[in-house]
């Protein structure tokens, strides 16, 4: 039997890799829905356009089916008010980990997450922070002032670090451990995209991946499936 067992070690276990590419746009994207704030002390920066064949930037990019295992996130995930927009626009979150949510300006900011029930907290004036941590696996969240409708920013809340959001190039990289070669499941959601599911066959030499989604849709108040 040690033979065997020799024979076993020089096996090599199959090379790890990881989920990443680009995601375009592909057909009109409706027009967005959020509301400008009325208080002219709040300046609000709407995002860039979107236009069919451009990056698809912000999307949620999570994987369908994770594997198994205990994850831990150390720091904190920060949302700041600055003047009167709310940044970054979109950010996943572990269950257990700290959410930050800080006023950077001379303006009123009252924070709500809508979780289910929603949770309000003052942000009165500058230097002022709100802290939070989510408990289950909710899924999606959206985070916006109470008191300045259209600044608002989406939270993803999970229990696995398989996710990602796209950049301003439409580009991503799943976190997580790397992922055993395989057939996956990858959903895509963007608040004026709606949600898309994807299949990746992931080899050790995979190239980045290269999608197109098209809007499904008005689909601002949309919530991805997955909210494991």
């Amino acid at each position: 039997m040690r033979w065997l067992w020799m024979l076993l070690l020089l096996v090599p276990a199959p090379a790890a890799a990881q989920i990443e590419g680009r995601i375009a746009l592909e057909g009109s994207v409706p027009a967005s829905q959020v509301p400008r704030p009325s208080d002219p002390l709040c300046p609000l920066s709407m995002p860039p356009p979107m236009r069919e064949g451009g990056p698809a930037a912000g999307a949620f990019v999570v994987l369908a089916e994770p594997p198994p295992g205990t994850h831990r996130a150390l720091d904190p995930v920060v949302y700041r008010f600055a003047d009167c927009n709310l940044k970054p626009a979109a950010a996943a979150i572990l269950v257990g980990q700290q959410l930050v949510v800080k006023n950077e300006s001379d303006v009123l900011h009252t924070v709500q997450l809508d979780a289910g029930e929603a949770l309000v907290r003052s942000l009165p004036r500058k230097g002022r922070r709100f802290t939070h941590r989510f408990e289950k696996p909710i899924g999606l969240v959206r985070v916006h002032d109470a008191v300045h409708p259209g600044v608002q920013a989406h939270l993803l809340v999970l229990e696995h670090p398989y996710v990602a959001v796209t950049d301003k190039e439409g580009r991503f990289r799943l976190g997580g451990p790397p992922l055993a070669p395989g057939r996956y499941a990858v959903r895509v959601w963007h608040p004026r995209l709606g949600e898309t599911l994807r299949w990746v066959d992931l080899k050790q030499s995979s190239a980045p991946v290269q999608w197109r989604v098209r809007p499904h849709g008005p689909t601002h108040d949309r919530r991805p499936d997955d909210r494991r």
